[in-house]
């Protein structure tokens, strides 16, 4: 019963108290790109974003057992971490070609893009290795970036939606009071993780 109740707490605090999109500032552009733009992308970004967070999470937990006690274990993970991303966003990009309906009318390059250049993926593979985690807590934990992931890009859309029906001062419209927002947010997350209430 410990073990599923570590499980689940390593499950929740990825999700919620180190949520790499609010906590860690692993996206870029805050929100102003096109995955944001429809319900639609982000079902389908975020689909892809996870699958690919938890293949590369997996794989990178079994070569970090592999090379874990050489002294250059820490200098080759970084580099060889990138290669499994690359290889395996390409793979996204082109199963999304091969599927169906997939993607919606989202740019299968600006997917790969989108999901190589985003340190969630590196940030979840490097911090399960840093934390020495087991398959299981690195399965859990890439889950869980995963899903927090989706959540704050849920987040970025609603205040994205909210403030186009506002009256916003021109000097705050577009960018300015999406970091207002984003920023009000972290800091209730950053709430969560500096009083331990999840750890």
């Amino acid at each position: 019963m410990s073990i599923i109740k570590g499980i689940f707490i390593i499950f929740v605090t990825a999700l919620v108290s180190e949520n790499a999109v609010m906590m860690k500032g692993f996206l870029p552009g805050a929100g102003g790109r096109e995955e944001t733009s429809s319900l639609g992308n982000i079902r389908y970004y975020s689909i892809t974003m996870t699958a690919v967070t938890l293949i590369s999470s997996v794989l990178g937990w079994a070569f970090n057992s592999l090379i874990k006690h050489y002294a250059y274990a820490s200098f080759i993970r970084p580099v060889v971490f990138t290669v499994i991303i690359s290889l395996l966003s390409l793979a996204a990009v082109f199963l999304a070609d091969k599927v169906k309906g997939w993607g919606g009318r989202m740019d299968k390059n600006d997917m790969c893009r989108c999901i190589f250049f985003n340190c969630l993926v590196l940030g979840t593979m490097l911090y399960s290795c840093e934390e020495n985690y087991t398959l299981l807590q690195t399965v859990m934990t890439a889950l869980g970036a995963g899903i927090g992931y989706m959540a704050a890009l849920l987040v970025i859309w609603e205040g994205k939606r909210r403030f186009a029906l506002m009256n916003v001062p021109k000097l705050f419209k577009g960018i300015p009071v999406l970091m207002l927002y984003l920023g009000l947010i972290s800091l209730a997350l950053m709430g969560f993780s500096n009083f331990g209430l999840l750890h």
